[in-house]
């Protein structure tokens, strides 16, 4: 976000950025990477102001436009059974989807799980981003794609955070399927919640507090749920063959 400051303004003192850069630079980019990059000036100069480096802050009354997005595309069942269908069981990439998708979890945390974190046929991890303690049972899949895959030395994806990216790209393309990591926990959630998990249930998954995160899953479960069952009473609304019109 700095660098596309400097690229709009060139080198020169944080003294001299005023709002009209910043009003300028922000209005180059999409919704969301403008809200990304004004927080990312605030928060440069409350520092800068704390500091003693500048005596006003340009990013006062600067706004902001919400960015109306849901984030990392959510895989789909027909993009999990053609990634299957082209990285088989005894691959490492068949291994990658498989525990990110059976687990539910963050890749920083899924790309730290080894053996030792199984113990009586579950997972338990401590959640990087809010130290909330997990507990999750292996499933038979995931299992079944751990005894039959090559596990790394010293973790079961055997690959670092920024090696996996790249990685797991090229094998979202060589599958013609466009996803990430996040998207499969996303997908995850969704699969449980159409199951009928319960709110504590996800949360107790995820790793998740409260309700919010949680509600959005059940509740779009919850719509398409009930838009089926409403459906299916279409019948008794239709006219009989042979009834009045």
């Amino acid at each position: 976000m700095l660098d596309r400051l400097e690229k709009s303004v060139g080198m020169i003192p944080i003294t001299d950025i005023d709002r009209a850069m910043i009003i300028a630079t922000r209005d180059s980019l999409t919704p969301g990477a403008a809200k990304t990059f004004v927080d990312t000036l605030r928060g440069l100069f409350k520092w800068a102001k704390e500091a003693g480096h500048v005596d006003d802050d340009p990013t006062q009354g600067v706004k902001v436009q919400d960015a109306k997005t849901e984030g990392h595309h959510t895989w789909t069942d027909a993009e999990i059974a053609a990634f299957e269908a082209r990285w088989p069981i005894g691959t490492r990439q068949r291994l990658w989807l498989c525990v990110l998708l059976y687990t539910g979890l963050r890749l920083s945390d899924a790309i730290s799980l080894s053996a030792a974190s199984i113990k009586n046929n579950a997972i338990s991890v401590k959640t990087s981003k809010t130290r909330t303690p997990v507990i999750i049972p292996v499933h038979p899949e995931l299992k079944a794609i751990l005894d039959a895959s090559p596990l790394g030395k010293d973790t079961l994806m055997g690959v670092s955070a920024d090696a996996f990216d790249k990685a797991f790209r090229r094998a979202c393309r060589a599958a013609g399927v466009k996803g990430s990591a996040h998207g499969l926990r996303k997908a995850a959630a969704a699969r449980l919640a159409e199951a009928g998990a319960s709110v504590a249930e996800l949360n107790a998954v995820f790793g998740w507090t409260g309700a919010k995160m949680a509600l959005r899953y059940t509740e779009k479960a919850d719509r398409a749920k009930l838009a089926r069952q409403a459906m299916g009473r279409a019948a008794m609304f239709s006219p009989s063959k042979g009834g009045n019109e």
